[in-house]
């Protein structure tokens, strides 16, 4: 079984190299052919951006040579030659050309070929001479721009081109006519993209094939100004422009070549570079896939062999591995009941707050449905997830979310939500950074525990505070005397004939007129901070007084007596009980709460002296 398998897998290999030769040979074709795209794809795109710097100065020189006419015009040859000739005219053609990075001069011409107007200024000697072109360009009736040749500027001693262009009268009559000497090398703004890649070189041409400026070589005048008439350069022009593959006419080295004509215009831009240099990291990368290729086979024995001493051991581990898969299929199964026969929800986030596994529990304590916490999700899309289901704490589920995320993932915390259900959640770190969170549905218990805590500190018949509440709060009222209140008032109140009813009506009567007497005085004084049963028929009020002026303390109880003192009806029986008060006025913050109440006994001892009904301060 072992030798079939092994001799099975040596046969593979052998197939997957030859595969992986042939596959190396053609990815070397694709990277080659993807060199030479590379490099037809730089010069199109620098070709097209100096053609259009070209095409932006041959504006720049067509602007000039209209400013040039506009400043000369005229009706007739002599007044041509008049305003031609005057020395603002030289002022102004100098300004034309100081404008143009491109012009090296400006001249004007008569129909005879005499210079009238130089921007650099006329010598004597020059007005005489005749130039041949100008001559022809009068006697013919051709108007267009024209370019001449490359030459040595007089002035500058740089290479120039001549661009002459006739001034015609407003009857059609050939003036003369406007020269512009253009620097070819200025036509471009910056050579800095030719530069920037050794190889490259940008050629400025007129149709007929003369050079007019080369960079980064320059141009001779002796030698190369004509392109030999087999260059396919003329072809490529006649199409329009294009790319084509040529023996350079200047190094005699293969290039790859980008044409563009300049539209409305007499020149035509190449682009170029070497073959050789576009292939250069293409071979490179022939070298570098010839040896990784050949480390690769050399890799392949050594790992044919170890291949074969794992194959040995295979068989032994795999028994061992089946053994350990179904045991770790059983402790996942474990865990999933587990997980589900939870009563608390949980949920369990990586170090970077992503669930990593969740319960149904957590998913319905949340009116979620199952399976909605996908393993992945961020803790604010859960957060997210539950606001838009409608269950939140807070004000809203945008702060519910806020608040969350602010908190320390290891508190232990209540959240109450907005349908009123109380959830206990538990954080645990885990060594990885991550969290086990716990989410226990805890409102049955809180509301037990309110319960509770409602009734050690209120009256069960007539939920009013008890005398322990009563006690704490006019003691946190009397340390405030001083800063929030000037003084508190106690009201003690006894009910009078309260025991003759109870005693011939009942229990449930007296329990009926307790809780009537109890809800008139929460109305009588809605002001209290607290209004307790101390225990049979006496109650108590306390109120802290803040200024001077405003709450009449004897005032208030002569009403709550007057209250309490009216008729009650009880299954159609109308009783009538009176009421006591006693009032104390305590402005002493370091008084008890024994003798607060102790102050308010007497003046209630000194009303009930006097009979029902009374109050006394």
């Amino acid at each position: 079984m072992f030798g079939s398998s092994f001799k099975r897998i040596v046969a593979v290999s052998a197939i997957a190299a030859f595969v992986v030769a042939g596959v190396s040979a053609a990815a070397l074709l694709k990277l080659r052919d993807n060199a030479v795209a590379d490099a037809w794809n730089g010069v199109t795109s620098l070709s097209a951006m100096l053609a259009e710097q070209v095409q932006l100065s041959a504006r720049a020189i067509d602007f000039a040579i209209n400013e040039t006419e506009a400043a000369v015009a005229a009706d007739t040859p002599a007044a041509f030659a008049s305003i031609a000739g005057a020395p603002r005219t030289t002022g102004i053609l100098a300004v034309i050309a100081d404008r143009r990075d491109a012009i090296d001069h400006i001249e004007i011409f008569d129909a005879q070929g005499r210079r009238l107007a130089c921007s650099r200024g006329m010598a004597d000697h020059i007005h005489a001479a005749q130039d041949a072109e100008v001559v022809r360009m009068a006697a013919g009736r051709d108007v267009r721009a024209r370019i001449g040749v490359l030459r040595v500027s007089e002035a500058t001693g740089e290479l120039v081109v001549d661009v002459s262009k006739p001034v015609v009268g407003a009857g059609g009559e050939i003036l003369g006519a406007v020269r512009v000497h253009v620097k070819p090398t200025a036509l471009v703004s910056t050579y800095s993209p030719i530069s920037a890649m050794a190889g490259r070189s940008y050629a400025l041409f007129t149709r007929d094939g003369r050079v007019l400026a080369r960079y980064p070589n320059g141009v001779s005048l002796a030698a190369g100004q004509v392109l030999p008439r087999t260059s396919p350069f003329y072809a490529t022009l006649a199409a329009g422009g294009g790319a084509y593959e040529t023996i350079s006419a200047f190094d005699a080295r293969a290039r790859l070549i980008s044409l563009r004509p300049v539209p409305f215009s007499d020149l035509v831009v190449t682009v170029s570079t070497l073959k050789s240099r576009a292939l250069a990291h293409w071979r490179e990368q022939a070298v570098a896939l010839a040896l990784a290729t050949a480390v690769a086979f050399v890799v392949a024995g050594f790992l044919m062999r170890a291949l074969r001493d794992q194959f040995r051991k295979l068989a032994v581990n795999e028994a061992t591995l089946r053994a350990q898969s179904q045991a770790l299929e059983l402790s996942n199964q474990r865990f999933a009941v587990a997980l589900e026969s939870m009563s608390q929800g949980l949920v369990v986030f990586d170090k970077d707050a992503r669930v990593v596994v969740s319960n149904t529990r957590y998913a319905s304590l949340y009116r979620l449905e199952p399976g909605s916490i996908a393993p992945g999700m961020s803790a604010r899309e859960v957060l997210e997830l539950r606001g838009a289901h409608g269950v939140f704490a807070g004000a809203s589920p945008a702060a519910y979310k806020r608040d969350a995320l602010s908190r320390r993932f290891t508190d232990r915390r209540v959240d109450v939500l907005n349908d009123g259900r109380s959830i206990l959640i538990n954080h645990a770190v885990c060594a990885d950074g991550g969290l086990v969170v716990t989410h226990e549905d805890i409102t049955e218990r809180e509301q037990a525990s309110q319960r509770i805590a409602h009734m050690a500190m209120h009256d069960d018949l007539t939920s009013l505070a008890n005398r322990a509440l009563f006690l704490h709060t006019i003691a946190q009222l009397r340390s405030e005397i001083g800063r929030a209140y000037t003084a508190v008032a106690v009201i003690l109140l006894d009910l009078d004939d309260f025991k003759p009813v109870n005693d011939s009506h009942g229990h449930a009567a007296g329990d009926s007129i307790l809780r009537e007497c109890a809800a008139r005085l929460v109305a009588a004084a809605p002001h209290a901070h607290v209004v307790a049963r101390l225990g049979g028929d006496e109650f108590a009020i306390a109120i802290g007084l803040p200024a001077p002026g405003g709450v009449d303390p004897q005032a208030l109880a002569a009403h709550i007596v007057a209250s309490v003192g009216e008729p009650y009806v009880w299954q159609r029986h109308t009783l009538e009980i009176d009421a006591c008060a006693g009032v104390a006025i305590i402005d002493d913050a370091e008084l008890s709460t024994d003798d607060m109440l102790r102050r308010a006994d007497l003046a209630l001892y000194a009303a009930k002296a006097e009979g029902a009904g009374v109050c006394r301060l």
